[in-house]
């Protein structure tokens, strides 16, 4: 399957090299957002002790069964970044590649990531990719009222599409269902997320473009949480 392709594709350099450079080796990661399991089982290769984080069912059995038959122990769970209630200093670090535009409302994705900023130890770091405006593959806007029309029930709570760079995408990855369209918020570049980062009590700067190390501000930084 197209899922156990993914997952066996392996680890860029550049991303061991930036999580092993910003996270002490050996260190507890969640990775958000693992999808077939990738990067998770990547990182467990690497030494880091994994827990991966999916709001999908079936991505986590796959994942799971991925990590097993490559003798990796890696803690899966099901559940939203939104709603990670992880104990203050959780983790060393965390890992939150392509996943934030897939989180409707600008007040949720700083929610998500104040939650990974809390769950961080002293010290730690998050490494996030995000993807700016011009993305291939996102709906038109003219198209958007049918979309919502349709997919309106399967929006959480009663979320509208009414954010600047909000839309529809047909397809995410080479593992995606192209028949069903996903949410995606298209960021206009660097400015907006970074500010997104500084409303969670972050600091952060470009590793390259679309690449994020990003360290806790200073206590009480960021908003409050349940």
């Amino acid at each position: 399957r197209e899922y156990a392709r993914t997952a066996r594709a392996g680890l860029d350099p550049f991303e061991l090299d930036l999580l092993g450079a910003h996270v002490r080796a050996g260190g507890r990661v969640l990775d958000v957002g693992c999808g077939a399991g990738r990067e998770a089982l990547g990182f467990a290769r690497a030494g880091f002790r994994v827990v991966a984080l999916d709001l999908v069912p079936g991505m986590i059995e796959a994942a799971r069964a991925h990590a097993a038959a490559a003798g990796l122990a890696i803690e899966f769970r099901v559940g939203s970044v939104t709603e990670l209630d992880a104990p203050p200093g959780a983790f060393d670090g965390a890992y939150f590649a392509g996943s934030l535009h897939h989180v409707p409302g600008r007040a949720r994705r700083v929610e998500a990531l104040a939650r990974i900023r809390r769950a961080l130890a002293p010290g730690g770091a998050l490494i996030l990719v995000v993807v700016y405006r011009g993305r291939r593959g996102l709906v038109s806007r003219s198209r958007l009222v049918d979309l919502v029309r349709r997919l309106g029930a399967r929006l959480p709570g009663a979320f509208r599409l009414s954010e600047p760079g909000d839309g529809w995408m047909r397809e995410v990855s080479e593992a995606s269902d192209p028949r069903e369209a996903i949410f995606f918020h298209d960021y206009d570049g660097p400015a907006e997320v970074r500010e997104e980062l500084r409303a969670a009590g972050f600091v952060a700067a470009e590793a390259r473009p679309g690449w994020w190390v990003c360290r806790p501000e200073a206590a009480g930084a960021g908003p409050e949480l349940p």
